[in-house]
């Protein structure tokens, strides 16, 4: 509709003045003296109107971006007695977004009266002028002179007809390219992750993960991220990973599935570079459980499930095994319908243990040949953890798990632990080895074990 005003309204304002040009001097002056006023009252709109109109838009998404956030934070809200803070905020751009809509929509109050009288006024000028001449001309033109009136009068009103679409449409035009260029921006993001052509790397090297000098460095970052990390995890070996918060840890293992792409070096999975790969075809390798458990609204069936690969579905016995490896069969037997109980958005009703597990369970369902946990054990206790990883290893040796952890506890059985610092690998090894020759590893175990512990 708004294309079609914009298109119509100048042909409609052009058609009309120039099917009443020349008829008669003094309709002719009467019309131009009211298009002379129509334009100043759009140009007062657009001076005044339009950029107000386009600053509500954004005025709105800001109040929008308040009520969200203090929504999904309503508990830290609550348990730090912050309501009135953010009632406040949420007052202090609430206000502005109502006086700058009063303002704009003032200068708009003036144009359906201003248009009116404008038009009223440029009518009764038309029958005036004409009833002027009718009554100064002989009687044999005097008809003539009477349908041009009717006429023009006629295209007068389509000439006033344009102006106020035009109107109309500089007032909803503003909001528009507001929340348009938001959508475009979205639209015209370049995809930096381009996809390969292998679906398929070299059997004989099946589960295999190599990392060759890689180093990674976040886009806009003076320093890297990562700097030179390079080890290899065969067939059903476990690699962990740990370090301080912010040594980079969970960057490296986003760098398996291509959720960034390496500055430097080489990630191989199956002996083939991870950017030959279609993503589809690397991540139906992967099952990846990530740092905040995600749930979907759904059933806990659905969750598990959620996984499936194309042509593969996983059966109700598959979602079961990976329930009772995930140690998630004792509370999915408690709850009311079993593998069929409703989870609510983002998992509300769970804990935050149980949506770790439902994770997990979701990722071993797929049967990948990779497994990557990103401190995906931290909400779970000592007990429940242990149990996890016993009962992952003998249901799943052949398969390679990378883990990131903070606990030593986690990962001291590890086949290979990597300590990361500031992006750099400072020790690699096992436990033991580690112990002697890795002071940042003995240190982290010093916080968390007794002496008694650390000679075990």
């Amino acid at each position: 509709m708004g294309l079609q005003a914009i298109i119509k309204a100048p042909i409609l304002a052009v058609w009309a003045c120039c099917k009443i040009a020349g008829k008669s001097w003094q309709w002719t002056t009467a019309t131009a003296v009211a298009c002379g006023v129509l334009i100043l009252i759009l140009a007062f709109t657009l001076i005044f109107a339009v950029p107000r109109f386009r600053k509500v838009q954004g005025l709105t998404d800001k109040l929008n971006r308040i009520l969200q956030e203090y929504f999904s934070g309503i508990r830290v809200v609550r348990a730090y007695n912050a309501e009135d803070y953010q009632q406040r905020k949420f007052a202090a751009a609430n206000e502005e977004l109502t006086q700058t809509n009063l303002v704009a929509n003032r200068v708009m109050a003036i144009m359906s009266p201003g248009m009116t009288l404008i038009n009223s006024g440029l009518t009764l000028a038309v029958y005036w002028i004409g009833a002027y001449l009718i009554d100064r001309s002989v009687l044999d033109i005097r008809l003539g002179i009477f349908s041009d009136m009717v006429v023009f009068s006629n295209y007068a009103m389509q000439i006033i007809m344009a102006f106020m679409l035009l109107v109309m449409i500089f007032t909803l035009l503003p909001r528009a390219q507001v929340a348009a260029n938001r959508v475009s921006e979205v639209l015209g993001t370049c995809n930096t992750i381009e996809d390969g052509e292998e679906t398929e790397g070299d059997c004989l090297r099946k589960g295999e993960v190599v990392f060759r000098n890689v180093s990674f460095r976040y886009p806009g970052n003076a320093s890297d991220a990562l700097s030179n990390i390079s080890f290899t995890a065969h067939r059903g070996d476990t690699v962990a990973f740990i370090g301080a918060t912010g040594s980079g840890k969970s960057t490296l293992i986003n760098l398996v599935p291509r959720f960034y792409d390496a500055t430097q070096g080489e990630v191989l999975v199956d002996g083939m570079n991870v950017k030959e790969y279609r993503q589809s075809a690397l991540h139906d390798k992967i099952g990846y459980i990530s740092q905040s458990a995600v749930l979907f609204s759904g059933t806990v069936k659905s969750n598990i499930c959620y996984g499936e690969k194309c042509g593969n579905t996983i059966s109700e016995s598959d979602a079961e095994k990976a329930a009772e490896i995930s140690q998630s069969e004792e509370f999915i037997k408690k709850m009311d319908k079993g593998l069929d109980s409703h989870i609510a958005q983002r998992g509300s009703n769970v804990s935050g243990g149980q949506k770790q597990r439902l994770s997990i369970a979701r990722a071993l369902a797929r049967k990948p040949e990779i497994l990557i946990f990103d401190d995906s054990f931290s909400a779970l206790d000592y007990k429940t953890d242990r149990n996890l990883r016993n009962a992952l290893n003998e249901a799943y040796p052949d398969t390679t798990k990378l883990i990131v952890a903070q606990r030593i506890g986690t990962i001291r059985n590890a086949d290979q632990i990597i300590v990361l610092d500031r992006g750099r690998a400072v020790g690699m090894g096992t436990h033991e080895e580690l112990l002697q020759n890795c002071p940042e590893y003995l240190e982290i175990a010093k916080s968390q074990l007794s002496e008694n512990e650390l000679r075990k």
